[in-house]
């Protein structure tokens, strides 16, 4: 016994320490990035820390966010934060790194439940799952983000992780806590309950495990249903507003398989599909089955809901470790085939080196590909979103409504000023724009070409109606600058007139703000904020604003 426990706890360092070794170091390489939409969560949590509710704008009961959890952890930090949020974004983050390394541990725990066990080759083979999960594109970049995906993906990871191991009362909360941290871990808590049930069914049968689990998930899902009752009594809807802007509902089939096919050719996203296939035809067991077909659940969404813009393949984080770890489980199997003699290990082993190599050397060149372009992100938002943010704060006199289309940093740093989302994530007006002509934002719903372009210029048509009878204090646009006029240009952003601007309003989001003769007769150029590296970021005043407060 004592010989066991030893073993048992050694196991676990090492998986610790692995998974720490592996992922911590691809995180830091993304120290640059930050995702604007993280503020967004930040600018709820501080709303209500100052007494205000869950809201965007100050009495406006608007459910723009999708990352409940999320929000409270930024609540209970911002009381510490200087104001400008970097402590709530470094506490953001070290959850993050440390969802990394625990979604790396997850997936080697998960490879030796499925058999990766037994023998230093079959630990080789989890270990390697975990290295692999743990240095993939994905899951370096969203781990330094500032939002939920990867801690969203660790609790999937462990979630699976406990029901394989028998422990239900801990897969189910874990599955509740994955469902307050994001609407797709409802989806979670089902699976682990089926996992937890099939496992109690076969070894008390169908009465008693039914019994045992309705009494496992009885507070769960009563804490659960309390969190749903207190949203609907605030917001008013079962439905958050981000969902009616972002989700196409199958209709945008296209522009799904595209986000599906772009978020699974990331780092060794193809081998890893590849290896859950891999086990699915080799061990041909219930569990494993079951965990490849939850992981391509994770793509089924993605293509479902028309694509997510916020790209680097975030909705899918979650696949990676039941797919990564099937696949080594699978590879254990087919090892065992293999002869015991002195080839038969030399082969066993060179095919561990091979696929580690194959798998960890995929994905840090696609962490390499994405240095370059997000290694200084944050610097460059800094420079113009918080920028703007600041101008805006100091200009206008608070309560003053400001219509843009990026509600992250810019809305944080003008923490007095109400926002207009002309996307529409924290507008029901834009987002009831949306479902009235079928445009969401990443795709439509009408068919064909033709009808989709007739649907987004009502849409856009609509949007500018309401912003111009709302008569916002300030509108802020962004101005895309061609790839070979974009050095002089942001040479010379703060000397470009209102006529060479508007032409650069293009941008769909911009919604042809720039070119209504509304904005040209009742507003004025007032200020720019250059973003390298082919954005400007420009700011109209009403015509009746006087000076700064």
């Amino acid at each position: 016994m004592p010989d066991a426990d030893t073993s048992q706890r050694s196991r676990l360092i090492r998986t610790w320490v692995v998974a720490l070794l592996a992922a911590v170091p691809c995180a830091l390489l993304f120290t640059g990035y930050v995702k604007d939409d993280a503020y967004i969560a930040f600018r709820y949590a501080r709303n209500l820390v100052d007494g205000l509710g869950p809201v965007f704008n100050a009495g406006e009961h608007v459910e723009g966010y999708t990352d409940f959890l999320w929000v409270m952890l930024a609540a209970l930090v911002h009381p510490f934060d200087p104001g400008d949020g970097s402590v709530v974004l470094a506490v953001a983050r070290v959850v993050g790194v440390g969802s990394a390394v625990a979604l790396a541990a997850a997936t080697t725990s998960i490879a030796r439940l499925l058999g990766a066990r037994g023998s230093p080759l079959a630990e080789a083979w989890a270990l390697v799952a975990g290295v692999v999960v743990a240095v993939h594109p994905a899951v370096a970049v969203w781990s330094m983000s500032g939002l939920e995906p990867v801690p969203f993906a660790a609790l999937v990871a462990w979630s699976v992780e406990r029901a394989l191991a028998g422990r239900v009362h801990a897969a189910l909360w874990l599955g509740v806590t994955a469902a307050l941290l994001r609407p797709e871990g409802h989806a979670v808590l089902g699976f682990a309950a089926l996992l937890s049930f099939l496992y109690m069914f076969e070894r008390d049968g169908l009465v008693a495990s039914l019994a045992r689990m309705a009494r496992a998930l009885a507070l769960p899902v009563a804490l659960l249903a309390l969190y749903h009752a207190g949203r609907y009594a605030w917001f008013g809807t079962l439905v958050p507003n981000t969902y009616r802007v972002k989700s196409c509902a199958g209709h945008a089939w296209y522009e799904g398989f595209e986000a599906v096919v772009t978020a699974a050719s990331i780092g060794a996203g193809p081998g890893l599909l590849l290896a859950g296939a891999f086990a699915v035809g080799v061990l041909r067991r219930r569990a494993v089955l079951l965990l490849v077909a939850f992981g391509l659940s994770f793509f089924a969404y993605l293509w479902w809901v028309g694509g997510d813009e916020m790209r680097y393949g975030r909705l899918v984080i979650g696949a990676w470790p039941l797919l990564t770890a099937s696949g080594a489980a699978a590879f254990v199997g087919v090892s065992g085939f293999l002869p015991r003699q002195r080839t038969g290990r030399i082969v066993a082993a060179a095919l561990v080196a091979i696929v580690a190599l194959c798998g960890v050397g995929a994905g840090l060149a696609g962490q390499v590909g994405l240095v370059p372009t997000l290694s200084n992100y944050q610097a460059r938002m800094d420079a113009s979103q918080r920028a703007m943010g600041d101008y805006l704060q100091s200009r206008l006199p608070a309560g003053s409504l400001v219509a843009y289309q990026d509600m992250g940093m810019c809305p944080y740093a003008a923490r007095d000023l109400r926002f207009l989302d002309t996307v529409g994530l924290v507008s029901i007006e834009v987002a009831d724009i949306r479902d009235r002509e079928g445009v969401r934002l990443t795709g439509d719903e009408a068919g064909g070409p033709r009808a989709s372009h007739e649907a987004r210029e009502r849409f856009k048509s609509g949007l500018r109606d309401l912003l111009f009878a709302r008569r916002p204090e300030a509108i802020a646009l962004q101005a895309e600058l061609p790839e070979d006029q974009a050095p002089d240009l942001l040479a010379r952003a703060h000397e470009l007139t209102v006529s060479e601007l508007t032409p650069l309003f293009g941008g769909d989001f911009s919604a042809g703000i720039g070119a209504d003769p509304r904005l040209a007769s009742g507003y004025r150029l007032d200020r720019v904020f250059p973003r390298p590296k082919r954005l400007i970021l420009v700011v109209f005043l009403r015509n009746d604003v006087a000076g700064a407060r």
